[in-house]
């Protein structure tokens, strides 16, 4: 079991200190925890293996003004059948008892017999198999209460996903997860983890542990510079329209990480992004070695390099996007809609289209164009060049915080997914924009220690499964990652 503390009624913005005192022991040894209050009222913390919740244990959460305290009960669910899609468990005797899968957050509610004994019936609801991860909670009439995390036991040597890894050591067993890749190390593994990290011990292995989440196969792959932003931006979008991850290479060497995954994907096409000037020869004899065919995209600069991704991924597109090239928050966010999308990002200077962006809009004839960013990152000037040819439309927000969650709220009505990236930097962003555009999830922003109110609002509307952070505690904290619903 997960041990899981959660709450309802609380100050929204306030800070919460949660303790949990032992059954019988003495006060000076508790497990205490803070925990910021987002724009809900309402807060979950996975206590996960810091603490084992035991019955009688006392709760207490304060925010400095209210104190609420609750007993955690003898919860538990003890069996499951698998055949005829129910679990069952005990409770307090006549408690309402909700339970769920994380794989389908519908819930289903049972009564505790007089006896504390429950069960919840699935039939016709949601099949449950071996390895699916379950939650249990018993709440009070605050809103407070116990919950618990189970998985469904297997069989020993059964793989129900076909992954090659046995359901008894899967951390992922109804999801493909060959590389049992798991970023908080919390047990379950990021492709089926509600939330959790996606990192590596620098931008190389960051890159690689996005694409071991989000592409489990991919026939193409995009390798762009590490070290600077504007080829990745566009290779993003290419990324995500077509299924391939955009992986990251120094410019004279491929990392370790970027050959590994290179090796696991076994991908037929290669498209290096950036000319020799950016990414030397070396790198590009490196991947002729694992790769059949490998293609190189630049133009002399980074608007024609733009321009040649686009004319080579996209040979028609109905909507383009045009972001600053000078800087990378507006470009990254417009590289998740546009791959969902399987259309262009293209980039411009601050006060005029270049030639290359301009003749491929030409050449692409679109109906719409979507300028990313305000009248300080591209001005009206650029509006007017590019008016000629497609309606022109801006998506913009007063930072790159409230633009990333207008650009989401225009391109994802839904979805499941949802990227969280450092807003102060580039190179974890940029390899999450293409997978966002292959999973359908935008890309929103969050400085180190805090969820903005764009961005919150948007996970509150989005309600996603899957929330992934990008890159380690140095870069994103604690903070943010247990904020996260």
């Amino acid at each position: 079991d997960e041990d899981v503390i959660h709450g309802n009624g609380w100050t929204i913005g306030s800070t919460l200190h949660i303790t949990i005192v032992r059954h019988g022991s003495v006060p000076s040894s508790p497990y205490e925890r803070s925990v910021p209050m987002g724009v809900a009222p309402s807060f979950e913390v996975d206590i996960g293996s810091q603490f084992d919740i035991q019955p009688g244990d006392r709760v207490t959460v304060t925010d400095g003004v209210h104190t609420k305290q609750h007993t955690v009960t003898h919860l538990s669910m003890t069996g499951s059948d698998e055949v005829a899609d129910t679990i069952s468990g005990i409770a307090t005797p006549g408690a309402t008892v909700a339970t769920w899968s994380y794989s389908l957050p519908k819930l289903t509610f049972a009564s505790a017999d007089p006896a504390g004994h429950w069960t919840a019936e699935y039939a016709g609801v949601h099949d449950l198999i071996p390895g699916l991860t379950m939650g249990v909670r018993e709440s009070d009439d605050d809103g407070d209460g116990t919950q618990i995390k189970v998985t469904l036991p297997v069989a020993a040597g059964s793989d129900v996903d076909g992954d090659g890894v046995p359901d008894a050591v899967d951390d992922c067993p109804w999801s493909v997860n060959p590389t049992q890749y798991d970023g908080d190390g919390d047990g379950t593994g990021a492709v089926c983890d509600d939330v959790d990290r996606l990192w590596g011990a620098d931008r190389y292995g960051t890159a690689s542990a996005v694409a071991q989440t989000a592409f489990q196969t991919a026939d193409v792959v995009l390798i762009a510079l590490g070290t600077n932003f504007p080829d990745a931006l566009v290779a993003a979008a290419a990324g995500g329209s077509i299924g391939g991850p955009v992986l990251l290479t120094g410019a004279t060497a491929l990392p370790a990480d970027t050959v590994a995954e290179l090796k696991r994907l076994t991908p037929s096409t290669a498209y290096i992004v950036g000319g020799t000037a950016v990414i030397g020869p070396a790198v590009e004899q490196q991947v002729r070695t694992l790769v059949p065919t490998v293609k190189r995209l630049a133009g002399p600069d980074r608007y024609g390099t733009a321009a040649a991704v686009s004319s080579t991924i996209f040979p028609t597109a109905n909507t383009a996007y045009v972001a600053l090239g000078e800087d990378f928050p507006d470009a990254l966010v417009a590289a998740a809609v546009a791959g969902r999308l399987g259309v262009p990002v293209l980039l411009t200077r601050r006060d005029g289209a270049p030639q290359a962006t301009i003749d491929e809009v030409v050449r692409l004839a679109p109906d719409d164009i979507y300028i990313v960013g305000g009248t300080a990152a591209v001005s009206e000037t650029v509006a007017t060049q590019l008016a000629p040819y497609g309606t022109v439309h801006r998506l913009a927000g007063p930072d790159r915080y409230a633009t990333a969650a207008v650009v989401a709220e225009h391109g994802f009505m839904m979805s499941d997914h949802v990227f969280l990236a450092y807003g102060g930097n580039f190179p974890d962003a940029l390899v999450a924009a293409a997978a966002g555009g292959h999973l359908t999830g935008p890309v929103l922003l969050v400085t180190h220690d805090v969820i903005p109110v764009p961005t919150r609002e948007q996970l509150d509307r989005l309600t996603p499964e899957h929330s992934w952070v990008i890159g380690g505690r140095a870069v994103i904290g604690d903070g943010v990652f247990d904020a996260l619903p």
